[in-house]
């Protein structure tokens, strides 16, 4: 019932921005609103103010503003209120308006998170160094701890990341200890990129003390609390969260023996994992086992503009992600299996709402990005559809005819279908 009403509410928030995107672009621009739905139909409720009626729907899947003038099916009177009547840059805006919104609002959730909540931050000690990478060239191996770079005090991980990034095409001196030692290295960053930067090759080394627990999760129910540290995973010593995560994931079929210190007591209990189908490097689902908890981290205040400045680069970056994802898919080279759909979104919607609002904010910004992004591909009846209508008719210098607006709605009504009934089979299977 929680993962019920979790994407009942997820998906009633974002649908919501979305259209008010399009509700206040349309208004503000003259164009009549007849009709504001949350949901699609059968109408549930609504009540009609002035002259726009506000519904709320049964079908929690999405959400739709009519406007006056908006159905090539009906005909025109010319009033100037119709969305037809309009010029064109003006029913582009209207376009526009709902992922711009929800762009917006994925921003503000985020900005809100940081300032409110601070920003992570791990220790500057490597966990990996990937092999060929930048870092492996200059030196860095497994279980450094970075303490200066550029003569700067380094106290954080994000810190080597922000001096780096200051330093680009520049080479950069590094201490860092290393087994009880000092060691003076050289990072060569003349003719490095920031995205090379970004893309360093370390890991952070994390701890297996434990951070958040699902509630109800297989730890929990094991006893397992917030601030314990893993001792062992089936009797093998465990240090690093990576080597603990990698023998939890593979053990998909059995109970699994967990030891775990607090603070001078020893716990132990066998743990039944969660097993969930999740994608590989490959793009193939792969049984994946879960016991519900996350790592320990800190988190450093940070003041308004570095929090605004942090869910930008979020935003592009979540944009970007989501860009060569796409991408992947049309060339093939992702599955198309790792597409979700309702069913993936309640269940990640259900799991956010136990690990803390936090949580839930963050997968909201991160639905509202990709919401945005699937609005404005060029699919007829999405935004992006009807943009790509009135560009070519921009640059042909005249108006479809409602019989070509039709066929284009019924074929992209028939590839929607198609897609919604995909990735519930996707999601069903999975």
């Amino acid at each position: 019932m929680l993962t019920v009403i979790a994407a009942i509410f997820v998906l009633g928030v974002l649908i919501f921005i979305h259209e008010l995107g399009h509700f206040l672009v349309a208004k503000g621009t003259g164009i009549r609103v007849e009709r504001f739905s949350l949901g699609l139909p059968p109408k549930m409720i609504g009540k009609k103010l002035g002259e726009t009626e506000y519904l709320i729907s049964w079908i929690p899947l999405g959400g739709y503003v009519r406007m006056a003038g908006d159905n090539p099916e009906e005909p025109l009177t010319g009033e100037p209120w119709e969305f037809l009547s309009r010029p064109r840059w003006q029913r582009m805006m209207v376009i526009v308006a709902g992922p711009v919104m929800n762009y917006l609002f994925a921003f503000l959730l985020v900005w809100w998170i940081l300032f409110f909540g601070g920003i992570a931050t791990l220790d500057p000690v490597i966990d990996q160094v990937v092999e060929g990478s930048l870092a492996e060239r200059s030196g860095l191996v497994s279980q450094d701890k970075i303490t200066t770079l550029s003569g700067r005090p380094v106290t954080s991980w994000d810190e080597i990341f922000e001096i780096l990034l200051r330093e680009q095409g520049k080479p950069v001196s590094a201490e860092v200890e290393r087994d009880g030692q000092v060691q003076q290295l050289l990072l060569d960053l003349r003719g490095i990129s920031q995205e090379e930067i970004r893309d360093f090759g370390i890991t952070p080394l994390m701890t297996t003390m434990v951070g958040d627990v699902e509630t109800g999760g297989p730890a929990e129910q094991a006893g397992i609390r917030s601030g314990d540290i893993i001792l062992t995973i089936d009797d093998v010593p465990v240090s690093r969260w990576s080597e603990m995560v990698a023998l939890i994931h593979n053990k998909t079929d059995t109970t699994i023996s967990v030891q775990w210190l607090r603070g001078a007591e020893t716990h132990k209990a066998l743990i039944k994992t969660k097993v969930f189908k999740i994608p590989d490097e490959h793009g193939k689902m792969k049984p994946t086992a879960f016991i519900g908890i996350t790592s320990r981290v800190t988190y450093k205040n940070i003041g308004i503009l570095r929090s605004a400045l942090e869910s930008s680069k979020w935003t592009f970056d979540v944009t970007k992600q989501i860009a060569f994802f796409v991408k992947g898919l049309v060339t093939g080279e992702v599955s198309a299996r790792m597409v979700g759909g309702p069913i993936f979104i309640a269940q990640v919607a259900g799991q956010s709402v136990k690990q803390g609002f936090a949580s839930l904010l963050s997968f909201m910004a991160l639905l509202s990005v990709n919401l945005a992004l699937l609005n404005l591909l060029p699919i007829p009846i999405l935004d992006g559809g009807h943009l790509l209508i009135l560009l070519v008719e921009a640059a042909k210098r005249s108006s479809l005819s409602t019989k070509q607006r039709m066929v284009i709605q019924q074929l992209g009504l028939v590839l929607i279908i198609f897609m919604v009934l995909f990735v519930i089979f996707n999601d069903v299977t999975r």
